[in-house]
């Protein structure tokens, strides 16, 4: 009786968050990984492909096959998508920007590789919300990713004060994001809801040669409010310091 094939391993493949040199931001060590690649499981394939294209021109990009895990996530799009790894051929996992599984539907690919027992291997590269959070000067010991808030404005006012509250309680960064043409209007809702004390980080374009960086106080903000954040990536981060933090 024949063994079963040594299963393959499952790659977590970062790509850009902005458009810049690959080399200025990506370790040789991905492209190294995806030289032999023939299967990924990316969340937008288009954009798999023309990463793929940039880190490797010479790498024939037809002969690929891409599993499609963005539009529709659930145990049984993941588990179609590990069908290489237990053939025993390797996979990778490509987001549409950034680290791939976190905040990402890569995540539930990621779950299912492990109840299967498919190595996972973990590659490093651009995070949006880790490089906001480096760079924010709040806390990095106690942190939480929101995701999306409330588009309705009376809820999304109700969300924010129960962040900055949580915040405050926890000495916790609270972080989100907003669909990027809406990111003047979350600003504006931010600066409406929030203590004069709270700080706020605005971290838009990071890793481009555009990147805007920076934490004040919402009293700040107010006086010297950013221009033009719409349709810029931005991770915004919220904390309200306690007497003892200041």
């Amino acid at each position: 009786m024949e063994s079963a094939p040594a299963k393959g391993t499952l790659y977590l493949i970062p790509c850009f968050i902005a458009e810049t040199d690959y080399r200025e931001v990506l370790p040789e060590k991905i492209r190294e990984v995806v030289v032999p690649l023939q299967y990924f499981a990316v969340e937008n394939i288009r954009s798999a492909r023309r990463f793929i294209r940039r880190i490797l021109p010479d790498k024939p990009i037809d002969p690929l096959t891409f599993y499609d895990i963005g539009k529709r996530s659930d145990r049984t799009v993941a588990r179609e998508a590990l069908t290489p790894c237990r053939q025993g051929f390797d996979l990778g996992v490509i987001s549409e920007a950034g680290v791939p599984a976190v905040a990402d539907p890569g995540a539930l690919v990621v779950r299912e590789a492990h109840r299967l027992d498919i190595p996972v291997v973990p590659l490093s590269g651009p995070s949006s919300l880790l490089m906001a959070l480096m760079a924010s000067g709040l806390s990095g010991q106690n942190f939480a990713f929101n995701g999306y808030l409330p588009i309705d404005p009376t809820a999304r006012a109700n969300r924010l004060r129960q962040l900055e509250k949580r915040s405050e309680a926890e000495s916790s960064a609270q972080l989100f994001i907003e669909t990027p043409f809406r990111n003047g209007q979350m600003l504006q809702a931010i600066l409406g809801a929030c203590s004069p004390t709270t700080l706020l980080t605005v971290a838009c374009d990071l890793t481009s040669p555009q990147q805007y960086i920076h934490t004040r106080s919402i009293a700040r903000w107010r006086t010297q409010p950013p221009e033009g954040l719409d349709r810029r990536p931005t991770v915004f981060i919220l904390q309200k310091l306690r007497s003892h933090d200041d």
